[in-house]
């Protein structure tokens, strides 16, 4: 057969490190691509891969600086070690805005080729101390080699590998150190919000100046006006729903998408025809509410949820956003995204996927409480912007 391939584990027979080093031992030419190396590594796979250009082998090797994981000292070690091969070894640098993700450590030999293909980064981990998955492929004929050869060149043709230069690697080193700055900083804070002895708006503070710097849709400026508008659309078709009375579940179909239409939190739809079984049930919690005045959160949402709990899909979310449509002022969006914000900002009480059954009327005013206070600090004019900058948060950092 021309190729064969065996199953590479870290812990079993052998580790990454030790295929990647008998690789080089015997190599005329390697071509390596990773995501990610450290110096955790690189003492040792320096050694070895010195040994072999002073053998003669030459080598193409690329290193992800895709999250700034990547090690500004290996980089380092290796431009100076291409510096002195004297055009033994070509090390470039990723250069796209995509991820750069490949793990693969590929050789010619005399004899033919063999590869390893798989989850191992150039680090102490990927070689030795992470659980990883590879395979080594005993590729003869060279086909595979001549592959991972033409893709090498079509990312290079490309612009999503550069040569490495001291200033592109200068430059690099010194947005790793603010980046690994803010890492530790944002852990030791993470820590402390997860105890739930630290609480700080500064986080949503700066993304609040991105979004009133944002020119587009999904701006600010923009986003006021958009909810501005459809709040009172929506105060509208509750209104209307409510007064519908004994209604066949297609008139209430094109209501109800009329209405969520009008929301902000996402997935609505899916659940309409379901919810649509419970019409009567629906519209009559809608004709109640709207006979409340001045209801606290906890009230308002106690009403809501004696008659949503027996409506299927019809959840906190859209509860909430009915109450919000009624009074921004008083009653607060509660979904993943908000309480995502809240966790931002250090309010870490509430669960992750607010639901019908985790969800109190105490625990809703509460949330509102939490949600005020980041409006007033923040000075927002209502709760409608608190939920345009918590959405902003939430979709523009997925």
């Amino acid at each position: 057969m021309a190729q064969k391939v065996k199953l590479l584990v870290n812990g079993c027979e052998t580790d990454h490190g030790e295929e990647v080093g008998g690789l080089l031992a015997s190599a005329e030419h390697l071509e390596c691509m990773v995501a990610f190396a450290k110096s955790s590594a690189g003492g040792e796979i320096l050694q070895i891969l010195q040994k072999a250009i002073d053998r003669g082998m030459t080598a193409r090797i690329a290193i992800g600086l895709s999250l700034y994981v990547t090690d500004p000292e290996i980089l380092y070690d290796l431009f100076k070690l291409q510096k002195n091969s004297i055009g033994k070894l070509e090390l470039y640098l990723s250069s796209t805005e995509c991820t750069f993700h490949p793990k693969v450590y590929a050789v010619r030999e005399a004899e033919g080729h063999r590869a390893i293909v798989g989850s191992a980064n150039l680090t102490a981990g990927g070689f030795s101390n992470n659980y990883e998955v590879s395979v080594i492929v005993n590729d003869q004929n060279g086909v595979l080699m001549a592959s991972i050869q033409n893709h090498f060149d079509y990312l290079i043709e490309e612009g999503e590998l550069t040569r490495a230069t001291k200033p592109l690697i200068d430059g690099y080193a010194k947005r790793h150190a603010i980046h690994e700055a803010w890492r530790k900083m944002a852990s030791r804070r993470a820590e402390k919000i997860s105890r739930g002895d630290f609480q700080s708006l500064e986080v949503l503070a700066d993304r609040l100046a991105d979004m009133k710097a944002d020119n587009t849709q999904y701006g600010f400026t923009a986003q006021q006006a958009h909810r501005t508008k459809s709040r009172l659309v929506a105060r509208t078709r509750i209104k209307e729903m409510a007064g519908l009375g004994k209604v066949d579940r297609d008139d209430f179909l094109m209501a109800y998408e009329s209405l969520i239409g009008c929301f902000h939190s996402g997935g609505l739809h899916r659940g309409k025809r379901i919810i649509s079984k419970k019409s009567r049930l629906f519209v009559s919690a809608l004709a109640d509410v709207l006979k409340m005045s001045r209801a606290t959160p906890s009230q308002a949402f106690k009403l809501m949820h004696s008659y949503f709990e027996d409506i299927n899909r019809a959840g906190i979310n859209v509860l909430t956003e009915i109450l919000h449509a009624l009074d921004n002022k008083t009653y607060a969006v509660m979904n993943q995204n908000a309480v995502s914000g809240l966790i931002i900002a250090g309010y870490d009480q509430y669960p992750l996927r607010p639901l019908k059954t985790n969800v109190t009327p105490q625990l809703y005013e509460q949330f509102c409480r939490d949600t005020k206070e980041v409006q007033s600090q923040l000075k927002l004019d209502n709760l409608s912007e608190v939920d345009a900058l918590f959405n902003y948060v939430y979709w523009l950092e997925e």
